[in-house]
């Protein structure tokens, strides 16, 4: 079972909110640069109030991790058996990267990055399986300029994949 962090629902519904959606199609509504600006500031603040009262997820934690190999993955298991933290006892380990992006709101997201190409079955990487990533919808805005002002911005919604963890999987053949 796959954990979704607080952060991470607590984000989708101020997303909703503070696009102004109510379900129907998106407005597009120009604004100028300092507009666009106060707009954005005051999304990025509302985000950050909300991350700090749902706390610290796992998932930031091991964000800023170094990046793992699966042999590495493996003697950790082997040493310490029982740890809690869901991707490192997985059949199909992965660490947690930071994606950032500046003209994305927000600006930060976790993403999961399988470390094994197979699966980890009995203290050994086995090949005739394959780690995969399972992702999951995200809505996202974006500043982006208007197509009939350049001087002016539009903040867009889009749904994004988001790699969230890895599962263990038959290959295709």
């Amino acid at each position: 079972m796959v954990r979704i962090p607080l952060h991470m629902v607590s984000l989708c519904g101020l997303l909703l909110v503070l696009s102004g959606s109510r379900g129907g199609p998106a407005r597009c509504r120009c604004r100028d640069e300092t507009q666009a600006d106060k707009h954005w500031k005051r999304l990025l603040k509302q985000y950050r109030e909300d991350v700090r009262l749902a706390g610290t997820s796992r998932c930031h934690e091991s964000a800023q991790s170094r990046s793992r190999t699966c042999d590495q993955v493996i003697k950790e298991m082997i040493k310490d058996p029982w740890t809690h933290q869901d991707n490192q006892r997985s059949a199909s380990p992965w660490e947690y990267l930071l994606d950032q992006n500046e003209e994305r709101f927000p600006p930060q997201i976790s993403v999961a990055r399988c470390l094994c190409e197979g699966c980890i079955i009995h203290r050994q990487e086995n090949r005739n399986y394959n780690s995969v990533p399972v992702c999951a919808q995200m809505m996202v805005l974006w500043k982006k300029t208007c197509s009939h002002d350049p001087k002016k911005y539009v903040i867009t919604k889009e749904f994004i994949s988001v790699p969230v963890a890895c599962t263990c999987v038959r290959p295709k053949y």
